[in-house]
């Protein structure tokens, strides 16, 4: 079947155009296919099988009652029960034993008699000793050193307690060098070392000694310039 779209006849389907109107009829559009569902059977068996679970569970869950039930109405009554038997028994021998035990009666104690110690003789109180003589002696003050005639080089010995210094008079730009010698080191440079050289200035250029070890310390020291 065709339809006019513009006054809405009907006609059939060899006609093409509307006999009112003349306009081209469209066709019907055909009515959805409705969709059949088919569902599967369901199984007796498994129903069968869930009445069988649910039946189980409930014998099981009324057969735990009613032992809970039993448990609780005579277990407390039987245990109450022997632990005053227990009781019973253990308290009769205490008893019987507390009455057979004679009285003792404690012996009195001789105290031995206190012996007078004798009285120690006052000893004079302990002299304070003196303290040690100081071992160091005071370290002088920077000490110069001049050169003999026509020498660059000069060697001198000497001590230090803690700290001294020599000083040596140069022109600008020579070079100083000096070294010391002493037992285990104990006499070396400001900074550990027994041999320093460094470029002068004009003046007084300071070789500073420092003892390393206890007490005083005995040097060997040689300087030159050049």
């Amino acid at each position: 079947m065709k339809n006019c779209p513009k006054c809405g006849q009907t006609f059939l389907d060899e006609y093409l155009f509307c006999l009112s109107d003349g306009t081209p009829l469209v066709a019907q559009a055909s009515p959805p296919e409705e969709l059949t569902v088919i569902r599967k059977p369901k199984r007796e068996g498994m129903k069968t099988s869930t009445v069988l679970l649910f039946i189980l569970a409930g014998v099981l869950t009324l057969a735990l009652g009613a032992t809970i039930g039993v448990l609780y109405v005579f277990w407390p009554r039987q245990t109450a029960v022997e632990q005053v038997q227990r009781n019973g028994a253990s308290e009769r021998p205490a008893a019987n034993q507390r009455q057979s035990q004679p009285t003792v009666t404690p012996e009195p104690t001789v105290q031995p008699e206190r012996t007078p110690t004798p009285k120690k003789e006052d000893s004079p109180p302990p002299q304070r000793p003196s303290p040690p003589a100081p071992t160091d002696a005071g370290d002088p003050g920077p000490t110069r050193i001049s050169f003999r005639a026509g020498r660059v080089s000069e060697t001198l010995t000497g001590a230090v307690s803690n700290f001294r210094t020599y000083l040596l008079y140069a022109k600008d730009g020579q070079t100083l060098t000096a070294s010391i010698r002493s037992d285990d080191d104990c006499a070396t440079f400001d900074g550990g070392s027994t041999r320093i050289s460094y470029p002068t200035g004009a003046g007084d250029n300071p070789i500073p000694l420092v003892n390393n070890c206890d007490g005083q310390a005995q040097f060997t020291l040689t300087v030159s310039i050049r």
